[in-house]
Order: C-alpha cells, then sequence, then structure tokens
C-alpha cells in the first residue's frame, strides 16, 4: 500500500525518478522518466541506462558512480543523456542509498533535474570570460581597475609593460604613485563627477614611468557598482596618445612657422616691390630687376626648402645665389665651414644676387678678364667670434662711382647689416683711366734707376718694390713728388711701397 502510494506520488512529479537494486538494475522508474526515454514502461525498467550517457561523460560518470555507491552516502553526478528526441540534455542526478527495516542496505532511489540551461549559460558565461581575459592580455590598450580610492586592483600586462613594473609591483598602488600632484588633483575631480553625476568621464593625464619616460594618456572610466548600486571602484580603458599630442603640438609650430614665414616673404616681397618700382626708372629695367629679385627669392627658398629650413652650409648659400652668374676660371668661393640660419640665408642670397648682378652688368663679370672673389672667415676678436664676408673684384671697367645709391646698396647697407646684427660697407675704388695709367706709367720710367724689383698698378695707387742700396729714401722720395706722385706710407725697406 505504501510502495503502491510511492508509485503514484513519483508518476505525478515532472522530474525522473528511478529505484534500484544492489544488481544496479531499475525496480521502478516514473512517468518522467519513461517520457525522457521515449519508451514503454517495461522497456525502461529493463533498458541499461549507461549506453544514454555521451561518450565524452561515459568514464567520469561512472568512475564517480563507484565511488558515491560505495560511500554508502548520498552523492550527486552530471553527465548529458541522449534524449529520445536524438538530443542531449545535461541531468544533475542524486542518488540516495535504501535501507530496510533491519538497517540493511537493499539500493538506491535517485531523481534527476534538468540541467542544461544552467550549463548552456555556464559555458556561455567562461567562454565570455575567456574572450574577456584573451582581450584584456592581449589588448595595446591599457586596461585596469581602482577601488573607490583610486588604488590599482588590476590592470592587463600593458600597463605594466607601458609603466615599467611587475603587476605585483603595480597592484594596490595609489594613482599618485604614477601621476604628478596636479595631476592626481584631476583624476580626483574626474572620480567626483562620476560620483554626482554618474555616466563615464574621458580626460588626459601626464604619467609617469618608472625609468622617468613622460608619457601622455587618454583615459575613459566609469563607476563600478555592488548589487546594492553601490560604488565601489573604477573601470578604465586608456589608450597611449603621446606621440599623437607631440604631433598636434608640432603641427601647431609648423603652422606657426609658415605663418611667420609667409609674413616674412611677403615684406621681403614688399620692400624689394617699393624699392624696384621707384619713380623715374625705365620700366623694362625695373621690371626684369624686379623678377630677377623674386627669382634669387625663389632659390634663396628651394635651398632653404631641400635642407628643411635648417640651417644652411654657407658654402651651399654663395653657389646656389652666384650659379646663374658663374663663367668658367671667373669666380672663386672660399672660407671655412659655416652654418646660417634660413633667415640669414635668405639675406645673404638676396644681397649676393644684387652684388652678382651688378657685376655682370657693370663689373667684373661684364668683362673678359674680370674677376669675383667671394671669401669667408671667423675670427675672434677681444675674445668675440665674428663673422667676415669680402666680395672683391678685380680686371672690370673703369669704376665711377654713382651719385645714388640703388636698392642693392641700401638692402646690403642696411638690411643686410641688421639681419647680421653688424656692419656692411661696400668699396668704390676709381679706376686710373687710360691717359692716366699712360702718364703715370711713363713717370716711372723716368725713375728707372731705382731699379724696382716689382710695380704693380691699381687704382689709383701704384705699389713700388725697390732696392734701398741703390737709392735713399729722401732721394726716392723727391724723384715721386718730380713725377707727380705721393708718398702715402712706407711698411719697410725691401717691401712695397704705397
Amino acid at each position: 500500500m505504501i510502495e503502491e502510494e510511492f508509485h503514484r506520488i513519483a508518476d505525478s512529479a515532472p522530474v525522473p525518478i528511478w529505484v534500484t537494486g544492489l544488481d544496479r538494475k531499475r525496480k521502478f522508474t516514473n512517468r518522467a522518466y519513461v517520457e525522457f526515454m521515449g519508451v514503454s514502461y517495461a522497456e525502461a525498467v529493463d533498458y541499461d541506462w549507461r549506453a544514454l550517457i555521451h561518450p565524452d561523460d561515459v568514464e567520469q560518470l561512472l568512475k564517480q558512480s563507484i565511488e558515491g555507491e560505495a560511500s554508502l552516502q548520498p552523492f550527486s553526478l552530471e553527465a548529458r543523456f541522449l534524449r529520445h528526441d536524438g538530443k542531449y540534455r545535461w541531468l544533475r542526478s542524486v542518488s540516495q542509498p535504501r535501507f530496510d527495516d533491519k538497517g540493511k542496505h537493499v539500493g538506491f532511489i535517485g531523481v534527476a533535474h534538468d540541467i542544461t540551461e544552467s550549463k548552456e549559460a555556464e559555458q556561455a558565461v567562461r567562454e565570455s570570460e575567456w574572450h574577456f581575459r584573451t582581450i584584456f592580455e592581449q589588448a595595446n590598450d591599457y586596461i585596469f581597475t581602482s577601488d573607490i580610492n583610486q588604488r590599482l586592483t588590476s590592470c592587463n600586462p600593458a600597463v605594466c609593460a607601458a609603466l615599467g613594473y611587475t603587476p605585483e609591483e603595480a597592484l594596490g598602488k595609489s594613482f599618485a604613485d604614477f601621476i604628478d600632484p596636479d595631476q592626481f588633483d584631476q583624476t580626483t575631480m574626474m572620480l567626483q563627477q562620476k560620483l554626482t553625476q554618474g555616466g563615464t568621464t574621458r580626460h588626459t593625464v601626464r604619467v609617469n614611468t618608472r625609468d622617468g619616460r613622460k608619457l601622455i594618456w587618454e583615459i575613459n572610466s566609469r563607476l563600478m557598482l555592488d548589487g546594492s548600486g553601490n560604488p565601489t571602484g573604477l573601470h578604465a580603458i586608456a589608450r597611449d596618445v603621446t606621440e599623437m599630442k607631440r604631433a598636434e603640438a608640432h603641427q601647431r609650430l609648423l603652422i606657426d612657422e609658415l605663418n611667420h614665414r609667409v609674413k616674412n616673404t611677403l615684406a621681403i616681397v614688399q620692400s624689394i616691390a617699393r624699392q624696384s618700382f621707384r619713380p623715374g626708372g625705365d620700366p623694362e629695367e625695373t621690371r626684369l630687376a624686379f623678377e630677377g629679385r623674386l627669382q634669387a627669392l625663389s632659390e634663396a627658398h628651394d635651398l632653404l626648402t631641400r635642407k628643411q629650413w635648417e640651417s644652411t652650409p654657407m658654402q651651399l648659400v654663395i653657389e646656389d645665389a652666384m650659379r646663374p652668374h658663374i663663367q668658367p676660371g671667373q669666380v672663386s668661393i672660399e672660407g671655412p665651414a659655416v652654418d646660417v640660419v634660413p633667415k640669414t640665408a635668405i639675406s645673404l642670397s638676396l644681397a649676393l644676387h644684387e652684388l652678382a648682378t651688378n657685376a655682370v652688368k657693370y663689373g667684373a663679370l661684364s668683362v673678359p678678364d674680370g674677376r669675383v672673389s667671394i671669401r669667408w672667415d671667423r675670427i675672434v676678436e677681444d675674445g668675440i667670434e665674428q663673422f667676415i664676408l669680402l666680395w672683391t673684384e678685380e680686371g672690370g671697367p673703369a669704376v665711377t662711382v654713382p651719385r645714388h645709391r640703388g636698392f642693392g646698396t641700401r638692402m646690403i647697407e642696411r638690411g643686410l647689416a641688421a639681419e647680421l646684427n653688424g656692419t656692411a660697407e661696400i668699396e668704390l675704388a676709381e679706376s686710373l683711366d687710360p691717359e692716366e695709367e699712360k702718364s703715370l706709367r711713363d713717370a716711372l720710367a723716368e725713375l728707372d734707376q731705382l731699379a724696382f724689383d716689382s710695380c704693380d698698378i691699381g687704382p689709383k695707387k701704384i705699389s713700388l718694390c725697390y732696392d734701398p742700396t741703390r737709392t735713399s729714401k729722401k732721394e726716392l722720395l723727391q724723384l715721386i713728388r718730380q713725377a707727380g706722385g705721393k708718398l702715402e706710407h712706407i711698411e719697410s725697406e725691401s717691401s712695397p711701397l704705397l
């Protein structure tokens, strides 16, 4: 009667229930058990339940089952079993040993619960955790958490690699250990904003690494909450924007520099135009001069562009400026290695253009035998290092000092001097005309008794080398006065007389 009542109650239960003897064979199965297998009651009782176990679970389940039965204590098992529709379902079975009235062990009673959904959820969580852990550990971005006091509670390897600490060294440290006080004030202000307003915050922070490097991190963080909605800490994702910020700063510098250069270039063009187009000049000559000056400015810019607007060797500045005017053997360029800044290079290029243009039109480069010498040097005077550049023309047409000072002269003596923070002088020595030179040579012929070792006729001057054993200084002075000359200086005996 009691057994029948048990069967009736068991059949009404929504979960499989069974009773076994010591031989492990089923003595009873309830309706839910039979429905799970999809067979008759008689077939269910006789069926070897072990045949329904998933192949991957057989070994482990049977081992645990034997151990559980031997303990004569309640035990539970989890495994996948094949349902009548061909699908495997996760079942958790709980078995209880049975004893008769005399306390003798006579078998087991068991009940099973379908935990498939729970298992699938657990698997989904594990996969999610695996994916998160993979991202956490392999991400290039910096991922970290902290408590509400801004002490590091976890971080991915990228954080440790960037800061130069091991996880053991980093965890537990305050944000203040990695950033300057003003930056910690900023992170605290961001925390207070989240506590009062919720949401997330994004800001950039200067971070100090263990080896002293300065990094800039952009940090996006939100609060972590417990089950009651109370804040427990921070979850943050950061990325290194150091190079980006440097690039932005460099870009701003370039824009500022570009604006500065454009303004300077326009000012130079404006000055060239104002000086070139003076009233009374020949329009065609003025136009050509203006175009030449603009071309010189352009070539100077080309040179600086090739040098990326860094300091440029003096040799290159001069060679580029003189290239259109150089004829083989007419121009010599010589000087030590000296670098000039871009602004000075432009001024020098314009000055050299003016000198070269004048030399081609009126000076030494206008005749085949003319020569131009460009020399520069660095000297120390009174403990101050100075730079000297000399442009010398020889063998050109007769020179006449002009009545008016042109653009080139003004630009060199004023503009270039100001740019170099120094002085610029143009010395035009008038040459002897042919008749003056012939008269002077005739006079020298009358002084042949002096037995000059050499004679050099320059602009309004004659340099003589003579033998003092044959003529005294007094006799020499008298002869020079008779020839219509004037003695300016005697350096030493057997030395040039100027």
